[in-house]
């Protein structure tokens, strides 16, 4: 147990732990980024968002699952749900603050943005900041 003997070096030992969690945090979003850089390939720039649009899937009543290549484009173009994968660089500067993070859940406005294939196969939208409309709450994705 530490022993204090006056408040600053109390005061002192609570400020080191906040600078080392606020590192420790920026460290761990640091290797988040860079992670989902290196899996989709896809780097947003300017004020763009790089979203992870939820899987769109028709199913029959016995659950087979049916689509044909323009009803899925058609789907995909539709879909206004997704993860947020990363931000560019000037993201919401513009605003008193950002209104979304990497991993929160957002909705955004339909037939927004570019749909490009990531290097990891799986289908993005790069989309502008002002296009995410909300955050879905209780369902952020690390």
């Amino acid at each position: 147990m530490i022993n204090f003997d006056d408040d600053s070096a109390y005061e002192n030992s609570i400020a080191d732990k906040e600078k080392f969690l606020t590192l420790f945090k920026e460290e761990e979003e640091q290797k988040r980024k860079e992670k989902a850089h290196l899996s989709s390939g896809i780097t947003p720039k300017g004020h763009r968002v790089l979203v992870l649009p939820d899987d769109v899937e028709e199913k029959t009543a016995s659950g087979i699952v049916v689509t044909t290549g323009m009803s899925k484009l058609r789907e995909e173009l539709a879909q206004v749900d997704g993860v947020v994968i990363e931000l560019g660089n000037t993201c919401y500067s513009d605003q008193p603050e950002p209104w979304c993070c990497v991993g929160d859940k957002v909705v955004f406005g339909k037939y927004s943005g570019i749909i490009r294939k990531g290097k990891d196969g799986k289908v993005y939208r790069v989309i502008n900041d002002l296009d995410v409309v909300a955050t879905i709450q209780g369902e952020r994705n690390e």
